[in-house]
């Protein structure tokens, strides 16, 4: 090992499948029919992921957040059996579920009832027309019902949003319905092209103009009226804009990008990807130790030490910025390395 790199926090996003039972519009996967692994070999992937924290926290705490997901998580048919596996860890991970919230019966809500989980993320892209027509027919209503459901178990529920340019005008029925459903949180980020055929991403632009408006709902949203503060006093949601270049709009912290450094992604075939929207794979888990892997691939090491594009020289915000993110200036530029095409100030820069 010729390297020591810690963390801050640290985020292992943990694809456990490619299985789905959807098949959205924008989705990055380019298929469905991945490896799935048994319960002994999801088992010994999250004791090696475990041990990866381990190894990095060293002797003082390392915040940890490990997030399940797939393809769609509860298509797998011990999806059950390892959250419990991961419940009853002397570790004590923090763990939080990222779902399409289609599959979520009944059943399987009381069969996770006992569980610690942090968060259970639900995936909202638009109003009943606009969702269904990206995800399917029907799954509007079926995510609203999940949510009513794990809200009325007092679980924590964050809907996401992908902005594309199909759906941005919808953004305000989606914030409305988050605070009328008392969603802790509803975030959004754009639409990373990951492969063909998918909705057209939003130009520099439209970028600006969908922040500028994202941050008008969340002042609405809130703030709400005082007849909405009369009628429901305890329900508060979350506009959280936090993510890449939203701070030009809103009076938050740039956003760094954390891939290869604070985040890492775990494919079902236990690939290491710095981030799943960043798709270029820096060894696998089964042949190499994660914490080798993490420690010394070229790519992870480069993304860590980056400071910012040359484009972004000028700009009052590059060192905290670093240029917007890393996986949408691979996807549209062909290089990690270069300014996000969202920015505004990276434009006037050149």
């Amino acid at each position: 090992m010729v390297a020591n790199f810690r963390p801050q926090h640290l985020t292992v996003q943990w694809h456990i499948t490619d299985s789905c039972n959807l098949r959205c519009q924008h989705c990055y996967q380019p298929g469905y029919e991945g490896k799935r692994n048994s319960l002994a070999e999801l088992k010994e992937i999250a004791e090696q992921i475990l041990h990866f924290h381990q190894q990095l926290a060293g002797s003082s705490p390392l915040p940890f957040l490990l997030t399940l997901t797939g393809g769609e998580p509860f298509a797998h048919p011990d999806f059950i059996k390892l959250l419990q596996f991961l419940h009853e860890h002397p570790q004590r991970p923090n763990i939080a579920i990222l779902t399409n919230g289609t599959l979520l019966t009944e059943t399987r809500l009381k069969l996770i009832a006992p569980m610690r989980l942090a968060f259970i993320q639900l995936s909202v892209d638009g109003d009943s027309i606009i969702h269904d027509e990206i995800r399917g027919t029907g799954n509007f209503s079926r995510v609203l019902e999940t949510t009513k459901r794990l809200k009325a178990e007092g679980r924590r529920v964050l809907w996401s949003f992908t902005a594309h340019k199909k759906n941005i005008r919808s953004f305000a029925t989606v914030a409305n319905m988050a605070r009328r459903y008392a969603v802790d949180r509803l975030w959004f980020d754009r639409l990373i092209p990951c492969r063909e055929n998918i909705p057209d991403i939003l130009d520099q632009a439209e970028t600006q103009d969908f922040f500028q408006f994202a941050a008008q709902i969340k002042k609405k949203i809130e703030r709400p009226s005082f007849v909405h503060r009369f009628l429901k006093p305890q329900s508060k949601t979350e506009i959280s804009m936090l993510r890449a270049l939203q701070f030009q709009h809103h009076e938050s912290a740039p956003y760094r990008c954390q891939a290869g450094a604070g985040l890492i992604t775990i494919m079902p075939n236990a690939d290491v990807y710095p981030c799943r929207r960043l798709p270029v794979a820096v060894g696998n888990m089964l042949q190499t130790p994660l914490t080798e892997i993490y420690q010394n691939a070229p790519l992870f090491r480069q993304l860590r030490e980056f400071t910012w594009p040359a484009t972004c020289g000028k700009c009052l915000f590059k060192t905290q910025c670093r240029g917007g993110l890393r996986c949408l200036a691979w996807a549209v530029n062909h290089d990690a390395f270069t300014a996000d095409p969202g920015c505004q100030f990276a434009a006037l820069s050149e």
